[in-house]
C-alpha cells in the first residue's frame, strides 16, 4: 500500500517542484525583443530559476546564452511582471537553481 501511493505521489511531486524553466531556454542563441518572444523573463538579484552567463562563443553549458541580432535559438522580452521564469546574471557558475 505505501509503495502504491508512493509511485502516484512522486510524479506530482516533481511536476510541482521541479524547474520552472523550459528545456529551450536552457543555453542557446537568444535575441532580445520588445514584441513576439518566446518567453518573458524577469532579471533578479536573488531566488532566481536560472543563472546566466552571457557568451561570446557557441554556447556548450547550461545557462550559457550568446545574445544575437539574428538566427536565434529562442526570443526573449525583459519584463518586470508577469515573467515565465527569472535569470541571473553571473560570471561563474551558471545554470538551473533548485529551490
Amino acid at each position: 500500500m505505501k509503495m502504491r501511493l508512493l509511485i502516484l505521489v512522486c510524479p506530482l511531486l516533481f511536476a510541482f517542484c521541479g524547474p520552472s524553466v523550459p528545456q529551450r531556454a536552457y543555453k542557446g542563441k537568444v535575441q532580445i525583443v520588445e514584441h513576439f518572444e518566446d518567453y518573458k523573463v524577469r532579471m533578479v538579484d536573488h531566488f532566481e530559476d536560472m543563472r546566466v552567463s552571457y557568451v561570446r562563443r557557441t554556447p556548450v553549458r547550461i545557462g550559457e546564452w550568446q545574445i544575437v541580432d539574428h538566427d536565434a535559438d529562442f526570443k526573449i522580452r525583459l519584463v518586470e511582471h508577469g515573467e515565465d521564469f527569472t535569470i541571473r546574471l553571473v560570471d561563474h557558475n551558471c545554470g538551473l537553481t533548485v529551490h
